[in-house]
């Protein structure tokens, strides 16, 4: 058993396309996501004050579950975050740096022990992922 953490959209329509890209890209078949949700989160996640709104979230999943990945994701159609396509990778690109030095500055995990790799992306039209960035904390 294998836990991933992902801060995604409300939107329904991502979690199924998230779920078996992380399954085939970890080769985990017995993968569970802590699936944390706000509308438009990679827009949500710009902002470091909600970071903070989530940090008992993703302190469960991260210590509690193990998890070692942390997806921020953005998707096309977006009720809660209506930008386009580069406005999209613009803010993934943000809330993954704004995550990360979050967790470099709360001390989440002893870095000599655990190693996390936070995954930016975007579900497209097609509701394929794309991988925006790629960040380890070791």
């Amino acid at each position: 058993m294998k836990f991933i953490t992902a801060l995604n959209c409300m939107d329904g329509r991502t979690i199924e396309p998230i779920l078996n890209y992380f399954k085939t890209k970890l080769n985990i078949d017995n993968l569970y996501v802590d699936m944390i949700t706000e509308p438009g989160i990679d827009k949500f996640l710009t902002n470091i004050e909600n970071i903070e709104k989530l940090e008992t979230k993703i302190r469960i999943s991260l210590v509690n579950h193990d998890s070692n990945y942390v997806i921020i994701a953005g998707h096309y159609d977006c009720a809660g975050n209506p930008v386009d396509y580069e406005q999209h990778k613009n803010d993934i690109i943000s809330s993954v740096y704004n995550l990360y030095n979050f967790l470099i500055s709360k001390n989440f995990f002893n870095k000599n022990e655990k190693k996390i790799t936070l995954i930016g992306i975007y579900v497209n039209e097609k509701w394929n992922i794309e991988e925006i960035i790629n960040l380890d904390i070791s």
